[in-house]
């Protein structure tokens, strides 16, 4: 089908097809990036409230999609508008290109007042905050072991801690989420952390007994420090498994980053992750960094960390830190925002060597279709974080940010570890 025109500058795809669940409160949003709840006029709308139908038929999405498809802004949708203000990859952006038709589609077919009687079709679901890292650019809201947010940030925080939705779930009747999940082609379960929750295995159980499961495709963003035996064989009853493993470096860096990960564990369960991706052809895998000051002068070092594993994507997909803001990669020095850009771009020539070298007879087709899209999206993001250095690069001073080394050092200090040396290095 060949495109017949540009999309305008505001139009995305998801409110067509896809709801997102947030982790702490269990309230609807648009996607994972919103910083907003949907609601109308009184009251946010709640998964133990509202079904997907009546959120996906309110005036509230009416409201939204009719200012898409004329070109008018949504305050739902401020943190892409205002990555894109700055140049940076949006995922607005993203999904436009995992849609390409469908600007062309619903602008030529969609009613024009915003309206849509067709099931949600992708849900995004953060089923609480139980998670056992507390990632340094996290948040207690997705991660019930941050317990010394307030040490650190000196900020107070009202998330309750261990809000495992699994048990608000059973006691509000789960069997009205499960209802939910009817005529859903795709599922993406994030956190907290997706693989150590109760629910997402009762979740999947269910869809498996219902026979739901073989139309469905998963997708993950875990930490993978655990990666339970019985969860191949319910992936296998899925239509398609995508998970994106969080590394934000390696060894001792990403320990610091996301303490207290263990990088042995992380290993083997990569090495574990990749048999599956082996035995099972409908698993897809790769590794999703937050470029961030602490990181990213060694993103380069994540391309060979996964450039062993045979079924892997081969690039890292780049998301740009939201907060705090002291952890910016815009707080480091000129010299060596400029080394970062050049380790950049050393890998990404690299990565392009590396796949001219396949010989073709060496490449399977079929593997070579289901990657070749998400390379794709990867080199677009990791493209995006070199220009935005490179803007950081013209406005950079010669000294990295003090803020961001009185930060770092209490972070040592209140989880009594000690700061590696590749970040040490940075002040």
């Amino acid at each position: 089908m060949k495109k017949l025109n540009e999309p305008n500058s505001v139009f995305c795809p998801l409110p067509w097809k896809h709801l997102s669940i947030e982790a702490n409160t269990l309230n609807f949003k648009l996607c994972c990036v919103s910083e907003f709840s949907l609601a109308d006029e009184s009251n946010n709308f709640n998964l133990l409230q509202k079904t997907t139908t009546t959120v996906f038929q309110s005036q509230t999405l009416k409201d939204i999609r009719k200012n898409m498809l004329c070109g008018k802004v949504n305050k739902q949708c401020t943190a892409c508008y205002s990555e894109e203000s700055v140049g940076a990859f949006s995922m607005r952006q993203f999904y436009l290109d995992a849609y390409p038709h469908d600007w062309d589609h619903l602008s030529q077919n969609a009613p024009k007042d915003g309206s849509w009687d067709q099931p949600v079709t992708h849900l995004e679901l953060r089923l609480g905050n139980l998670c056992n890292l507390k990632c340094i650019m996290c948040h207690p809201s997705s991660s019930s072991s941050f317990t010394d947010y307030k040490l650190i940030y000196d900020q107070d925080t009202d998330v309750i801690n261990n809000h495992d939705s699994s048990k608000l779930l059973e006691e509000n009747n789960f069997d009205f989420m499960i209802s939910q999940l009817q005529n859903l082609e795709a599922i993406t379960f994030r956190g907290g952390e997706p693989l150590i929750n109760p629910a997402h295995f009762k979740i999947l159980e269910l869809l498996k007994s219902t026979g739901q499961s073989s139309a469905i495709s998963l997708s993950y963003t875990t930490n993978l420090t655990q990666l339970p035996d019985r969860l191949l064989d319910l992936w296998k009853k899925f239509k398609s498994v995508e998970i994106w493993v969080s590394v934000d470096g390696t060894d001792e860096v990403n320990h610091f980053i996301r303490f207290p990960s263990s990088w042995n564990v992380l290993t083997k369960n990569l090495e574990k992750l990749d048999k599956w991706a082996q035995e099972a052809p409908d698993l897809n895998w790769g590794v999703v960094t937050t470029a961030q000051a602490y990181n990213v002068m060694y993103i380069d070092e994540v391309f060979n960390l996964v450039k062993p594993y045979s079924t892997a994507y081969k690039t890292p997909f780049i998301n740009h830190l939201q907060n705090p803001k002291v952890l910016s990669f815009g707080n480091l020095s000129q010299n060596l925002i400029e080394i970062s850009i050049e380790r950049l771009r050393k890998a990404l020539i690299n990565y392009t060597s590396d796949q001219k070298t396949i010989s073709a007879r060496d490449q399977k087709i079929r593997f070579i279709k289901r990657h070749a899209e998400k390379e794709l999206a990867c080199i677009k993001r990791l493209e995006n974080l070199i220009y935005l250095l490179e803007k950081c690069r013209i406005e950079a001073t010669q000294t990295t940010n003090q803020d961001l080394k009185y930060l770092t050092e209490k972070i040592a200090r209140v989880r009594k570890i000690s700061i590696p040396t590749k970040i040490s290095s940075l002040f």
